[in-house]
Protein backbone atom coordinates (compact mmCIF):
# COMPACT_ATOMS: atom_id res chain seq x y z
CA UNK A 1 0.00 0.00 0.00
CA UNK A 2 1.59 3.48 -1.37
CA UNK A 3 1.84 6.18 1.50
CA UNK A 4 -1.20 8.41 0.19
CA UNK A 5 -3.72 5.10 0.35
CA UNK A 6 -2.07 4.29 4.00
CA UNK A 7 -2.86 7.85 4.93
CA UNK A 8 -6.25 8.06 3.63
CA UNK A 9 -7.19 4.52 5.21
CA UNK A 10 -6.23 6.36 8.59
CA UNK A 11 -7.82 9.56 8.19
CA UNK A 12 -10.89 7.39 7.25
CA UNK A 13 -10.66 5.12 10.17
CA UNK A 14 -9.75 1.74 8.50
CA UNK A 15 -8.74 -0.61 11.04
CA UNK A 16 -6.71 -2.82 8.28
CA UNK A 17 -4.69 0.81 7.59
CA UNK A 18 -3.85 2.05 10.95
CA UNK A 19 -2.65 -1.54 12.13
CA UNK A 20 0.01 -1.70 8.58
CA UNK A 21 0.59 1.84 9.77
CA UNK A 22 1.51 0.98 13.27
CA UNK A 23 3.32 -1.96 11.90
CA UNK A 24 5.25 0.07 9.58
CA UNK A 25 5.89 3.07 11.75
CA UNK A 26 6.30 1.78 14.92
CA UNK A 27 10.25 0.93 15.15
CA UNK A 28 10.93 4.46 13.70
CA UNK A 29 8.76 6.23 16.50
CA UNK A 30 10.96 4.33 19.31
CA UNK A 31 13.82 4.72 17.77
CA UNK A 32 12.97 8.64 17.13
CA UNK A 33 12.11 9.24 20.61
CA UNK A 34 14.94 6.90 22.29
CA UNK A 35 17.64 8.69 20.30
CA UNK A 36 16.30 12.71 21.22
CA UNK A 37 15.99 11.56 25.05
CA UNK A 38 19.39 10.11 24.72
CA UNK A 39 20.94 13.71 23.29
CA UNK A 40 19.21 15.37 26.27
CA UNK A 41 20.75 12.76 28.94
CA UNK A 42 17.12 11.73 29.91
CA UNK A 43 17.48 9.17 32.35
CA UNK A 44 15.22 6.11 33.27
CA UNK A 45 14.39 6.67 29.21
CA UNK A 46 12.02 3.32 29.19
CA UNK A 47 8.91 4.48 30.58
CA UNK A 48 8.81 7.94 29.24
CA UNK A 49 9.42 6.45 26.16
CA UNK A 50 6.64 4.49 26.07
CA UNK A 51 4.45 6.74 27.32
CA UNK A 52 5.71 9.17 24.42
CA UNK A 53 5.63 6.56 21.90
CA UNK A 54 1.45 6.27 22.55
CA UNK A 55 1.30 9.69 22.67
CA UNK A 56 2.83 10.23 19.40
CA UNK A 57 0.48 8.12 17.38
CA UNK A 58 -2.37 10.21 19.13
CA UNK A 59 -0.59 13.18 17.94
CA UNK A 60 -0.95 12.09 14.65
CA UNK A 61 -4.22 10.75 14.80
CA UNK A 62 -5.87 14.28 17.16
CA UNK A 63 -8.47 16.49 15.67
CA UNK A 64 -9.17 13.90 12.70
CA UNK A 65 -5.70 12.81 11.94
CA UNK A 66 -5.03 16.71 11.21
CA UNK A 67 -1.26 15.66 10.94
CA UNK A 68 -1.52 13.18 8.67
CA UNK A 69 -3.72 14.93 6.77
CA UNK A 70 -0.96 17.61 6.45
CA UNK A 71 1.45 15.41 5.03
CA UNK A 72 3.12 16.11 1.96
CA UNK A 73 4.89 14.66 -0.40
CA UNK A 74 7.80 17.06 -0.35
CA UNK A 75 9.54 14.40 1.86
CA UNK A 76 9.36 10.78 2.51
CA UNK A 77 6.19 10.03 5.20
CA UNK A 78 8.63 8.43 7.51
CA UNK A 79 10.78 11.38 7.50
CA UNK A 80 7.25 13.51 8.31
CA UNK A 81 6.70 11.26 11.44
CA UNK A 82 10.11 11.20 12.60
CA UNK A 83 9.14 15.04 12.72
CA UNK A 84 6.47 14.52 14.58
CA UNK A 85 8.21 11.96 17.01
CA UNK A 86 11.00 14.41 17.34
CA UNK A 87 8.64 17.17 18.05
CA UNK A 88 6.77 15.21 20.57
CA UNK A 89 10.07 14.26 22.47
CA UNK A 90 10.73 18.52 22.48
CA UNK A 91 7.67 19.26 23.94
CA UNK A 92 7.93 16.66 26.47
CA UNK A 93 11.83 17.93 27.52
CA UNK A 94 10.08 21.54 27.91
CA UNK A 95 7.29 20.84 30.10
CA UNK A 96 9.45 18.41 32.46
CA UNK A 97 12.80 20.64 31.97
CA UNK A 98 14.49 21.01 35.38
CA UNK A 99 15.45 24.19 36.81
CA UNK A 100 18.84 24.62 37.37
CA UNK A 101 19.99 26.54 40.35
CA UNK A 102 23.54 27.56 41.61
CA UNK A 103 24.42 27.33 45.24
CA UNK A 104 27.10 30.22 44.60
CA UNK A 105 24.74 32.98 43.09
CA UNK A 106 23.05 35.07 45.45
CA UNK A 107 19.19 34.90 44.41
CA UNK A 108 17.78 38.02 43.54
CA UNK A 109 15.50 38.41 47.05
CA UNK A 110 16.26 36.86 50.58
CA UNK A 111 19.36 35.23 51.74
CA UNK A 112 21.98 32.99 49.69
CA UNK A 113 20.69 29.51 48.94
CA UNK A 114 23.94 28.11 50.50
CA UNK A 115 23.33 30.08 53.89
CA UNK A 116 19.75 28.54 53.35
CA UNK A 117 20.79 25.00 52.80
CA UNK A 118 23.80 24.88 55.14
CA UNK A 119 23.46 22.15 58.09
CA UNK A 120 23.53 24.85 61.21
CA UNK A 121 24.82 22.07 63.76
CA UNK A 122 27.83 21.54 61.14
CA UNK A 123 28.27 24.84 61.92
CA UNK A 124 28.04 25.23 65.21
CA UNK A 125 30.96 22.36 65.35
CA UNK A 126 33.02 24.33 63.38
CA UNK A 127 32.64 27.38 65.75
CA UNK A 128 33.94 25.60 68.83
Amino acid sequence: MDDKTLIQGCVNQDKKSWDLFVERYSKLIYSTLHHVLGEKGVTDKQAIIDELFNETFVALMKDDAKKLQQFQSLCSLASWIRLIATNVAIDYLRRFKPTMVSLDEDPEEGPPLSDVLADKNAQDIRET
